[in-house]
């Protein structure tokens, strides 16, 4: 969400008494963000914050083929064994925080009834931390299927955003910044470590999740 909607949502939450702001944030490390970050720090006096920093939603972005770009021939992830491939995005090895959308549920709670430790705090949590590489081992595993992979670069996904392709390059340019090399989502050295300890949330696995969208 833009920052000058956040911040019409803010002020509107300090007239309304709201104590806790919790920002659209949900996915990279919003610390790079300073305008936003600086506007929030002017209003502490009135209202606390906390942004919760997930990665992508993980069993939400399998389930409309996001992660891995999966071309099943069907509506379901579930692939027939005539289409059933895949786009990996530079070899598919860079490491991604994600969360499901159940885990991020728990930690807005849990952020909740943690007020004084997450006050004015940029909160990492995650279900897991993996790459598209693992994750494709696991659908190849569960689904005893080898699917086709096609490659993709970083680049010609930022080139084809940059072309003016809004809508197809829209797509293109987050997964290249998500997945490509050098990706924005490896929260495994953020500053002040991720929290999942602290508000009592469980790691998760990358397995037990896609068997659960498969609906094994």
């Amino acid at each position: 969400m833009p920052l000058e909607e956040q911040t019409k949502i803010a002020e509107a939450a300090i007239k309304a008494g709201v104590k806790r702001f919790i920002p659209s944030e949900y996915g990279s490390d919003s610390s790079p963000k300073k305008a936003h970050l600086d506007w929030l720090a002017t209003k502490e006096d009135q209202i606390s914050w906390t942004a919760i920093c997930t990665g992508p939603f993980f069993d939400w972005a399998e389930k409309t083929r996001d992660i891995l770009w999966a071309q099943t021939g069907d509506d379901q992830l579930r692939p027939r064994e005539q289409d059933c491939h895949v786009t990996m995005v530079d070899g598919g090895k860079t490491r991604f925080t994600t969360s499901n959308v159940a885990q991020i549920g728990r930690a807005i709670v849990s952020v909740l009834q943690h007020p004084v430790e997450t006050k004015n705090q940029l909160v990492f949590v995650e279900s897991f931390t993996t790459t598209q590489a693992e994750v494709l081992a696991v659908l190849e595993k569960l689904t005893g299927q080898a699917w086709k992979v096609k490659e993709a670069i970083r680049e010609n996904g930022l080139a084809k955003f940059s072309q003016g392709d809004l809508m197809g390059g829209g797509a293109a340019v987050i997964m290249a910044l998500v997945l490509g090399e050098g990706g924005l989502e490896d929260h495994t050295n953020v500053e002040g470590d991720l929290w999942n300890q602290r508000l009592g949330l469980e790691s998760e696995s990358v397995e037990e999740t896609v068997r659960e969208v498969l609906q094994l």
